[in-house]
């Protein structure tokens, strides 16, 4: 019989658990920029630090993106979105896993996306 989710909840403190941050859990490692392949293309991969608790994100071009424990395509109608110019910060879903991958592709166009780890 499967635990009640609470259960899982449990294991963790606030800040887990709400997966929320206090700001001192990472560092800031500013990657290359990364191009970003037009969606006709290819799903671009990227494996996060084990570190990692927030990416930060600003792409040159509309983007849709995942995070996965494998290397996963974007599926266009299901897949998140990210505005051209914007920077987005946002927390990375610990509870999938150890390796966390960062996948993403361009809505039209190809650019490129600045990415940081934090």
């Amino acid at each position: 019989m499967a635990k009640p989710q609470t259960d899982k909840l449990r294991q963790f403190s606030v800040q887990g658990a709400l997966n929320a941050t206090t700001g001192v859990a990472g560092g800031w490692d500013n990657q290359t920029r990364q191009t970003v392949e037009i969606s006709s293309g290819s799903t671009r991969h990227i494996p996060l630090n084990d570190t990692t608790h927030i990416v930060m994100l600003q792409p040159t071009v509309d983007t849709q993106f995942s995070f996965t424990v494998a290397e996963t395509d974007i599926v266009a109608n299901d897949d998140l979105h990210i505005s051209a110019g914007v920077l987005t910060s946002i927390v990375v879903p610990r509870g999938l896993g150890n390796t966390i991958n960062l996948n993403f592709i361009s809505v039209g166009a190809a650019g490129t996306m600045k990415v940081v780890e934090v």
